[in-house]
């Protein structure tokens, strides 16, 4: 496989508290080192890639997203966000249950994780409706959600109104 040297970035990883200038090398596809802006060296057959100060950090997860999929695709897909989300740095999307269908039953949940890892770009975490519908009558089957895969509950919209 092929050996990339990120050069002129900003490292940020907020579990070391690194947030400096630097490179980064990666080796088949897994980081192998990183160091200081203006170190010598570089392996030989590596890709040098000028990041002109970019950024370079974990990927960015995003904990309240309303997409249109399921249910109003002529304003967004799945796959759409997912582009949106990755030019953002944003890797994984929690999806409110919100859309049309709610997100109430086990085949909603395994469709919108399949559909994230489909995109190549995201993985998304659906919430599921805690009630059926979300419309706060009857609970929604929680049990059967979680273990398809709904990595929580509510019924809150994505945009909460301030109280009058």
């Amino acid at each position: 496989m092929s050996t990339l040297l990120f050069d002129n970035v900003r490292l940020i990883d907020p579990t070391s508290g690194l947030d400096q200038p630097g490179r980064l090398l990666v080796r088949n596809g897994e980081i192998a080192g990183t160091d200081k802006a203006g170190a010598e060296g570089v392996p030989d057959g590596a890709e040098i890639i000028d990041g002109q100060g970019a950024v370079l950090c974990p990927g960015l997860v995003d904990m309240r997203v309303e997409i249109g999929e399921p249910g109003h695709e002529y304003r967004e897909t799945i796959a759409s966000a997912a582009r949106a989300a990755s030019a953002g740095g944003i890797t994984t999307i929690a999806v409110l249950p919100t859309c049309e269908p709610a997100i109430d039953n086990p085949a909603l949940v395994r469709l919108l994780r399949t559909r994230g890892e489909e995109t190549g770009a995201i993985s998304i975490l659906p919430y599921g409706a805690l009630t059926k519908g979300c419309k706060g009558q009857e609970l929604a089957e929680i049990g059967l959600l979680h273990e398809a895969g709904a990595v929580a509950f509510t019924d809150a919209p994505a945009r909460l109104t301030p109280p009058a």
